[in-house]
């Protein structure tokens, strides 16, 4: 959600009054001081934790065994199944009533401070790491409530030979692309086997310590403690692999986390065992049965265990003696507090539906021009086949500044999964459009003494319409057909039709857009072609558009990426100068966090300057990387997950040289921070910040 966005305007019309030589001046000496001040620490930290110093030969030669174990002896799992059982114990330290905003937490937030709970199943293991878990039997003390901290399923099986520990996040200190994060150090245990400790160079939450005992032959990892921060979870994990020599997959987890946020602490130990011997019917769906699960537990229950489970059976024992009423009451208190704060989510093997909590401070957003909003999601969808489905997934909001409820609802039918064949139904409104031509043409026909910048005559309420059908008619060329249809009002309707001109403008056009994609390492080129006509749904707005978009994404090792966009877009017949706003450029009022697309937006560019404008030419650049320049710094680089450097280039109508834009952006466990600034005219314009909430965005 975006906490702000705000601009620190020296003018009001920032391309055509640069301010005086000297104001000028004094900004970019600033600025520059500022610049160079920031890449001089990053420069003296990354010399300070630069590459790995040559290591003892010994230790050298176990890290490249233990780099190749998993190409050179490791099994294939791909497939592979094995029977697991899983148990979990949650320990209230410290709450207070914002734990119940937190996903998955309520029952902890207002009922018991301990609980427990156990469960049986089937669990298969893929190649790239990942796994799929079927539980078959599940016991435990949460009542209705299934999961809490689901989160912490990632962390007993981690991708130890992987780049990356925990799904997408956490640098493997046992994958060679990490070596220069790390420093080792080769030791013996009591028995004299190979022992090799480990610990980052950079104080940084995306990295780990701890110990690995290590077969010196092969380079397996018998047993591994791995002890970390991520994600507002401190955990610490002892790992035991499969006895057989060449396995992948660990036979036993014992997870210790604990999880703190605002005055809240909750402890919990997760412990999993996946080689069990019994295995249960495929046919046997989720049952809760404890004395079924008495003879499939591997380990006895601890004291602590039993006695949670003893409170358990007195609480309810207590309930049955208390009223109809009072029980549907606590009931309904229960039911309403878990759809308040958790998602509502069912589904089978054909369909699926989730709602979005009703309260959840991810879907709230706050910024200096568009004011505070509020948004829900819904998500549907139906399989009829693997290939023929159809999906809703509407979002309704409410912004408190306009007083306006604003929604999206897409409808797709997929009738040809494999092609990507798909034909969609979007009704949308919320995005006020402005348009400076429109205030231009009434303050040429009006008379000068009347001040129009005030009255708001160029924002309209845009509601739209798009039918559209879609094909993969090659592996490497897509094919989009439809139209589009707008109904632009004017929010000063009144006032309009006083002055004579008319408050709704509408447009029909029909659109066609072709992307082509040799092969998936290339980059993408789409050209979009769109023409408004006139008479048609009784639009009275004509223009021709046609714009073309050349976009390039890649991933690297130790979680760099990077984009590339390079587009324009120009407009052959205006016959209608009102209202020919392109695809390439909207503001969105309802952004997603970190990952939304910053990288092909300016972000300090008002809209009705390119709205305006007969063409446009553009191009940005975006770099990632978890370790990049405030992570290298003392005491605030442990908190940051990831950085990010922006840059960004337009050539438009109404200035003179290219608009440039560069920032730089970075993420953490709560939020996602942007700052940026903007050149015109080869003169420093402005500076503006942009944050996102990112909390329980991984969870």
């Amino acid at each position: 959600m975006t906490l702000f966005h705000t601009h620190i305007h020296p003018h009001s019309y920032p391309f055509f009054h640069p301010g005086t030589k000297s104001e000028r001046g004094r900004r970019k000496r600033l600025f520059s001081l500022f610049v160079f001040l920031w890449l001089g620490a990053c420069i003296a930290r990354a010399a300070y934790t630069g590459p790995n110093a040559a290591p003892h030969n010994d230790t050298d030669s176990l890290l490249q065994r233990i780099f190749g174990y998993e190409g050179n002896y490791g099994q294939a799992v791909d497939g592979t199944e094995r029977n697991f059982y899983m148990k979990y114990d949650y320990r209230t330290m410290r709450r207070n009533f914002t734990l119940m905003m937190v996903p998955n937490m309520y029952p902890i937030s207002r009922g018991n401070r301990n609980y427990t709970g156990e469960t049986y199943g089937r669990i298969r293991f893929h190649s790239d790491g990942n796994h799929e878990l079927n539980s078959q039997v599940a016991v435990g003390t949460i009542g209705h409530y299934k999961k809490i901290f689901p989160v912490l399923v990632g962390y007993i099986t981690p991708k130890l030979y992987q780049p990356t520990l925990i799904g997408d996040f956490v640098l493997s200190p046992f994958h060679a692309d990490n070596k220069r994060f790390y420093r080792y150090q080769l030791g013996s245990d009591s028995l004299g086997k190979k022992t090799l400790a480990f610990w980052p160079r950079i104080n940084n939450t995306q990295l780990v310590k701890g110990k690995a005992l290590v077969d010196p032959l092969t380079g397996k990892i018998e047993q591994t403690t791995i002890k970390g921060s991520f994600d507002m979870i401190i955990f610490s994990l002892e790992l035991t692999m499969d006895e057989h020599s060449h396995s992948l997959i660990p036979q036993k987890s014992d997870l210790f986390s604990v999880f703190k946020l605002m005055g809240n602490r909750i402890g919990a130990r997760t412990t999993a065992f996946f080689n069990c011997p019994v295995t249960l019917a495929d046919s046997m769906k989720t049952t809760d049965g404890m004395a079924l699960m008495d003879s499939l537990r591997p380990i006895p229950l601890t004291d602590f265990e039993k006695s949670v489970y003893r409170k358990k059976i007195m609480d309810e024992e207590k309930k049955s003696e208390k009223s109809r009423i009072a029980r549907i009451s606590n009931t309904a208190w229960d039911v309403l507090g878990d759809r308040l704060v958790g998602s509502l989510s069912a589904g089978n093997e054909n369909a699926y539906i989730k709602l979005s909590p009703l309260l959840n401070p991810f879907y709230l957003s706050y910024s200096q021009n568009k004011g505070l909003s509020y948004k829900l999601k819904l998500t549907a969808e139906y399989n009829f086949s693997p290939q023929q489905g159809i999906e809703l997934n509407p979002m309704l909001g409410y912004n408190f500044k306009q007083k306006q409820i604003y929604f999206t609802l897409p409808l797709r039918f997929t009738y040809w999964q494999q092609r990507k064949g798909w034909v969609e139904l979007i009704w949308k409104n919320g995005n006020r459009i402005t348009n400076s031509t429109v205030l231009d043409k009434i303050k040429d026909e009006m008379v000068d003494t009347i001040n129009f910048d005030h009255l708001g005559l160029d924002y309209f309420r845009d509601y739209s319409l798009r039918l559209s059908t879609n094909l993969q008619l090659l592996p490497s060329l897509g094919l989009n057909l439809g139209f589009i249809y707008h109904r632009r009002t004017a929010l000063s309707g009144r006032l309009m039709n006083l002055l004579g001109k008319p408050h709704i403008y509408r447009s029909f056009a029909p659109n066609i857009q072709a992307s082509l994609q040799p092969y998936p390492q290339w980059p993408m080129l789409t050209v979009n072609y769109e023409r408004g006509i006139k008479g048609v749904a009784n639009g009275n707005t004509k223009y021709e558009r046609i714009e073309s978009d050349l976009s390039y994404h890649r991933r690297m090792s130790r979680l760099r990426q990077y984009s590339l966009r390079l587009g324009g877009g120009f407009y052959t017949d205006r016959s209608t100068t009102f209202f020919v706003d392109y695809d390439n450029f909207h503001d969105n009022y309802l952004p997603d966090g970190w990952e939304d697309d910053w990288t092909g937006h300016f972000q300090l560019l008002t809209a009705q300057w390119y709205n305006a404008s007969r063409y446009y030419i553009k191009a940005n650049a975006a770099y990632e990387s978890p370790m990049m320049a405030l992570s290298r710094l003392p005491l605030v680089g442990r908190y940051i997950e990831t950085e990010r450097l922006y840059a960004g280039i337009l050539q438009i109508e109404r200035i003179h040289t290219p608009y440039i834009e560069v920032g730089y952006g970075m993420t953490n466990r709560f939020f996602s921070a942007g700052l940026f600034a903007s050149f015109v005219n080869a003169n420093f314009e402005e500076i503006g910040a942009k944050c996102t909430v990112e909390l329980f965005k991984k969870w």
